[in-house]
């Protein structure tokens, strides 16, 4: 799992170069990079990889979705699922978590 992480967060830093040339997005790669860090808390149950997960998938919800083929109901779906792990794993953030998955 470390593996893809690593390649997504080289894809946001190289992203961020392309898009001034008309190429790929950091959009697109802090939506791969937060899916590859929820699988692995999936996986590994770690609160680290929740906490940086959910901060990405917000960053993607406020983006335009349509240029980079990201549809709105995938990322929130995202989202949830890394909120809902993260009710679990921590539950100091329960009552802010599920205020925001209901939302």
């Amino acid at each position: 799992m470390d593996t893809p992480i690593l390649q997504f967060t080289h894809a946001v830093f190289l992203s961020s170069h392309l898009a001034t040339r008309g190429g790929s997005s950091p959009v697109l790669a802090f939506s791969l990079l937060a899916e590859a860090l929820l699988r692995r808390a999936l996986e590994f149950e770690q609160p680290e990889d929740l906490k940086y997960c959910v901060k990405y998938l917000r960053y993607v919800q406020g983006q335009s979705w349509e240029a980079f083929s990201i549809t709105p109901y995938y990322t929130t779906a995202l989202l949830v699922r890394a909120l809902g792990l993260r009710v679990r794993l921590e539950p100091g953030h329960a009552m802010q978590d599920v205020e925001e998955m209901s939302v």
